[in-house]
């Protein structure tokens, strides 16, 4: 197992889904950055925007994750475990980003961005996810 997480280590950056999910992650950060603007007021209702910007953070941070995991899985089962949880972080982050369009915002060009890469890495995933069958 050593040998495969180091192998996996060399070549992970170089998968395009990683990368993109590595981008994906970094451009979540700056929506977030953007949308809370310093805000830390505890009493913020759940359909609030930052609640949203929060959400998209945690969801985007598990899929470079997932992708590592089930790069290095050799267990059939728990790399297709992980596929799964991908498959519905991303979904998540779909519909959070709808729900960011929706509510009236300033940087609804920075969630459009986001969305448009997020139909990109629904691409690449399945092209990623053909390549174990």
């Amino acid at each position: 197992m050593m040998n495969m997480e180091r192998t996996a280590s060399q070549y992970l950056p170089n998968l395009p889904i990683y990368q993109k999910a590595i981008e994906i992650l970094a451009l979540s950060r700056r929506i977030a950055d953007y949308l809370t603007d310093g805000k830390n007021d505890w009493h913020i209702p759940d359909d609030h925007p930052v609640c949203f910007a929060g959400d998209m953070i945690t969801y985007s941070s598990k899929l470079a994750p997932n992708i590592e995991a089930a790069e290095t899985q050799e267990n059939q089962f728990s790399r297709y475990r992980h596929m799964m949880l991908l498959k519905k972080f991303t979904n998540r982050l779909v519909r959070q980003s709808e729900r960011l369009e929706r509510q009236t915002i300033d940087g609804k060009d920075y969630v459009a961005l986001l969305r448009n890469e997020l139909k990109k890495f629904k691409r690449l995933q399945l092209l990623w996810e053909s390549s174990f069958k």
